[in-house]
């Protein structure tokens, strides 16, 4: 279950809806985690752990990139290519160690 807005508990880390507390007298009204009842704070996801965005600059345009016979993601703005299939790095742009000849 992936989302990118919801709520954040201590205990139960993102969760995507909450309950909401009526005020009383000694609290003010306030959104409260339906596993655990604590007290939770708005949340979202940061831009570059989305889907379909580069992990390291978030920029979502993207080229086709060959290197050692596989067609891979080739960020526009940073040059970082990724393998979609397994969602790891796999050379930047400049990285000698990874040179495609």
């Amino acid at each position: 279950m992936i989302f990118n807005r919801g709520f954040m508990c201590k205990h139960c880390g993102p969760i995507k809806t909450a309950a909401k507390k009526a005020a009383t007298k000694a609290m003010p009204a306030r959104h409260v985690c339906t596993e655990c009842g604590e007290n939770v704070t708005p949340w979202e996801r940061p831009v570059n752990e989305r889907a379909g965005r580069c992990n390291n600059c978030a920029n979502a345009s993207f080229t086709s990139a060959y290197v050692k016979r596989q067609m891979l993601r080739c960020c526009k703005k940073c040059g970082e290519v990724i393998n979609i299939d397994k969602n790891c790095e796999i050379v930047r742009k400049g990285d000698l160690k990874h040179a495609v000849k």
